[in-house]
């Protein structure tokens, strides 16, 4: 879906370095809305508030976005006329093979997953527990903890579009 949309490779890295900083926002931002229904309400507020959010995002995202531009241009009408003889794609032969050689056994994907996966672990850890040992073993309030959390995913948002500048 990401390639039909930024179909030109000079652009790529920047594209997809502003559509990863999604996952920053959310994660700067729910220290400081847990916190604060946390405070307010109780500890099932601050699970029951991030729950509706992303069923409205969910809903919002199901009725407006498109997987393809073709799509989007078949639902506005700018597509052309000749569609209902138009051919569908139709799959390389061979495709199995190709996945096989070039994503199962490919070494330097798997490197890359093994990295993403150390990074993961080491990022959802940082945001999982860091609000626990803010408060238990420094005495940080829930506030200045959440705020601590959020500076570290800012830093991770303004890298991510450092990073799709630099590429």
């Amino acid at each position: 879906v990401f390639l039909s949309w930024s179909p030109a490779p000079a652009s790529r890295g920047a594209w997809y370095s502003l559509l990863s900083t999604c996952q920053n926002a959310g994660a700067a931002l729910v220290p400081l809305l847990v916190s604060f229904f946390v405070s307010r309400y109780s500890w099932r507020a601050a699970l029951y508030a991030p729950a509706a959010v992303c069923t409205v995002a969910a809903a919002t995202l199901g009725a407006l976005l498109y997987g393809s531009p073709a799509a989007y241009a078949r639902r506005h009408g700018n597509d052309d006329e000749g569609g209902a003889d138009r051919k569908q794609p139709q799959l390389p032969r061979g495709l199995a093979r190709m996945l096989a050689n070039q994503v199962l056994l490919n070494r330097a994907l798997w490197l890359m997953a093994l990295n993403y996966f150390c990074i993961s672990l080491l990022r959802t850890s940082l945001s999982d527990w860091s609000t626990v040992f803010l408060r238990e073993a420094k005495g940080l309030s829930m506030h200045t903890a959440a705020r601590c959390l959020f500076t570290l995913e800012t830093g991770g948002f303004a890298g991510s579009l450092v990073a799709g500048a630099v590429s």
